[in-house]
């Protein structure tokens, strides 16, 4: 404190078994000092809402304590050094900054991207896991072209702009480390609105603009629909913005892209959300009514 005053002294802490935690019996005089705060491991929360320890499943879980800063201290330790760690780092990064958390760690990038450290090679090292790194100087010579460093990118910006559901669908990769792995269904022919989640955690400034454009079928087609939302979001605030389109008439897919404009420049750009439009028509070619005939 005599170095940092501005953030507190922290205790990282995990019980297996949470019906054994009790922060009065672990911590005692220190949670009557301001200054002091703890953070807990590997939470995920079960059917009944409630959050339970595992190393195993995602960890999307936080515990909010209200009068001091909170977040997650190690989260999906197991996939770190699986192709699914960074889509899952990254969902948990999003989804948990949703939820107010001050601190988010997932654990641990060195597992996924040796070459985070520059220079790192995958077989420089084993890993905690007892496994070699996935990606490394040797394997992946250009990391920031690989989507799930651009995610994890995305998840950290200090302006983000996301689907929380969709995220949340989506927060477990499969075994390729693919995002996202589920389109949820929205109806055909109807106007759909998604709520979309805003977190500014730049370090100056309240007012920028939520700009959307949705595209049908494929994501490098014309633009569908687009619009704009001005937002005021104070600093380390977040905020909420409607986005309502129409959709097709047709059984087909329709991709979002969310960005963020600050000051006239385009701060946060994702392409990721997709949706399936379900319960239309099954595509005909707007060149004749008929099925078309291929001889």
């Amino acid at each position: 404190m005599s170095l940092d005053d501005t953030r507190p002294i922290y205790e990282d802490i995990l019980f297996g078994d949470r019906s054994m935690y009790n922060p009065e019996n672990a911590f005692g005089d220190l949670l009557r000092k301001d200054n002091f705060t703890w953070i807990e491991h590997y939470l995920t929360a079960g059917a009944d809402g409630k959050p339970y320890f595992t190393v195993i499943n995602h960890n999307e879980c936080l515990v909010p304590i209200p009068d001091r800063p909170y977040g997650i201290g190690e989260a999906d330790w197991m996939r770190s050094s699986t192709p699914a760690g960074l889509v899952w780092f990254a969902a948990t990064i999003a989804l948990l900054r949703a939820k107010g958390a001050s601190d988010i760690r997932p654990y641990t990038l060195l597992s996924a991207w040796a070459s985070c450290i520059p220079g790192c090679k995958t077989s420089d090292f084993l890993t905690e896991e007892k496994r070699h790194p996935v990606y490394g100087e040797d394997n992946l010579p250009d990391p920031f072209s690989l989507p799930g460093i651009r995610l994890l990118q995305n998840a950290c910006n200090p302006l983000l702009a996301f689907d929380y559901d969709f995220w949340y669908a989506n927060r477990a990769s499969n075994a390729f480390g693919a995002f996202p792995t589920v389109s949820p269904p929205v109806p055909c022919g109807g106007e759909i609105t998604r709520v979309i989640t805003v977190c500014n955690d730049d370090l100056s400034g309240e007012e920028f603009e939520l700009r959307w454009e949705l595209r049908e079928g494929s994501p490098s087609n014309w633009i569908w629909r687009q619009g704009a939302v001005s937002l005021r979001i104070p600093i380390a605030g977040i905020g909420t913005a409607a986005v309502t389109f129409q959709t097709p008439v047709f059984n087909t897919f329709v991709f979002l892209r969310l960005m963020l404009v600050k000051d006239g420049v385009l701060r946060f750009d994702d392409r990721h959300t997709a949706y399936e439009t379900t319960g239309g028509k099954d595509f005909t070619s707007d060149f004749n009514d008929a099925e078309r005939k291929f001889l």
